[in-house]
């Protein structure tokens, strides 16, 4: 079982390069609106664009109908939530 204690979400690029977040069990929300636990000013990205949560034995990520899509590991990520792996670039 993954201790979610530890799971960090590592950011690349941009002014907050090399930082991370922890992620505890729940829902992190990210997109451009205020109200997200992550907001990304960035305008491909949607209001309420994605969402991580802690399901079972690991996190998973879920698109929430943005217009650009959610992108793991280059793949495009519906609106099925798929399982993310350590490493994995979001």
């Amino acid at each position: 079982m993954m201790n979610t204690s530890r799971s960090k979400l590592r950011i690349r690029g941009g002014p907050y390069d090399g930082c991370g977040l922890s992620l505890v069990g729940g829902v992190t929300a990210m997109g451009r609106e205020a109200t997200n636990d992550i907001v990304l000013e960035q305008p491909l990205v949607s209001r309420k664009h994605a969402m991580i949560f802690y399901r079972g034995t690991g996190f998973w990520v879920q698109d929430l109908g943005s217009q650009n899509g959610t992108y793991v590991g280059g793949q495009r990520v519906g609106q099925q939530p798929r399982p993310l792996q350590d490493g994995e670039r979001i």
